[in-house]
């Protein structure tokens, strides 16, 4: 990899720190414009909730990145595994332990903890896969 996909890459994770950075302490700005009526439990529920959910981001990326790249080396089976992971194996079991766990604070990390989870899934296949 030359210098500059270094540099672009230095430059993205700039911004996109940039962009979190934004989110976590204007979280209750961005809150504010979705709460006309400025009801303070909705704004506080809102407010945690951003911070909470958009850890999640990362993650995401990841996934999407990992499932993306077997399916181009022509792998469909960790593609699909990641895909289906994220979109209900994983998660709806995690919404439920989750809410119950911690209320509506286990229901805004739903979508961390999956992602997260399936990240995990990710590598492991990515470390099997490389072995090979």
């Amino acid at each position: 990899m030359g210098v500059a996909a270094y540099g672009i890459i230095a430059n993205l994770s700039l911004v996109i720190i940039s962009i979190y950075t934004g989110i976590f302490f204007g979280a209750e700005q961005i809150a504010d414009i979705f709460n006309s009526e400025q009801n303070a439990l909705l704004q506080s529920m809102a407010i945690e909730g951003l911070r909470l959910y958009f850890i999640a981001c990362p993650f995401a990326g990841f996934n999407i990145i990992i499932s993306m790249y077997y399916t181009s080396m022509d792998y469909p089976l960790p593609a699909s595994i990641i895909s289906i992971l994220r979109g209900f194996i994983v998660v709806i079991p995690m919404a439920f332990v989750l809410s119950s766990a911690a209320k509506m604070t286990g229901v805004w990390c739903t979508f961390p903890a999956t992602e997260l989870l399936v990240a995990i899934v990710g590598v492991i296949f990515f470390a099997v896969h490389k072995n090979q």
